[in-house]
């Protein structure tokens, strides 16, 4: 199962939050830290396993599963289509009466309606895309804190070492995020 982010998200702090915390009162490095903001929500994403910020996703398979198709970024706010290739290659749109989201847990779900299985597809690759809104745009106050050093970090380390100092990913960032990470489900 491949994933793509189809709609990303917005950034999740604003330019003056994130200003105040680096205190940083001039707009000549608004680009950067606007850059330095986006990179720090992608890598709380790529490691919590979690959509960081409201955003839509898209899931293809090669085929409808025996049982529920997991949605890989969570929290799962809405399904939007259930998009796929019959056995005659004709792209069809699963009706939205068809599938229910199973948001309650850490794992997150499109699921068959009730009584009803998935329909057939075409033999190939990407036949079945399931497209579901991820994400929030109420930030964890742990996220939060931890976005912030991160940009406070990329911002004062502009490049990954120095002969003065080495610096990596502060350990408060991680610590802070596995607060919210999905371990192993």
């Amino acid at each position: 199962m491949a994933y793509k982010i189809i709609t990303p998200a917005e950034a999740v702090i604003d330019m003056p939050t994130v200003k105040a915390h680096l205190r940083v009162d001039h707009a000549f490095d608004d680009s950067l830290i606007s850059a330095y903001l986006f990179a720090a929500m992608a890598y709380a994403q790529h490691y919590t396993g979690n959509a960081i910020g409201e955003q839509e996703v898209e899931v293809a398979l090669d085929g409808f599963p025996c049982g529920a198709i997991s949605l890989p970024l969570a929290p799962a706010s809405s399904i939007v289509s259930i998009i796929y290739v019959d056995e005659a290659a004709i792209e069809q749109t699963l009706a939205s009466t068809a599938y229910a989201l199973d948001n309650y847990g850490l794992s997150h779900w499109a699921m068959s309606a009730a009584g009803s299985d998935w329909p057939a597809t075409y033999e190939a690759a990407n036949v079945v895309r399931v497209r579901y809104m991820a994400g929030s745009t109420t930030l964890d106050p742990a996220v939060k804190a931890a976005l912030m050093l991160l940009v406070g970090h990329l911002y004062e380390n502009r490049q990954e070492a120095t002969e003065k100092k080495l610096s990596s990913v502060p350990i408060g960032v991680n610590a802070l995020l596995d607060t919210v990470k999905v371990w192993g489900v």
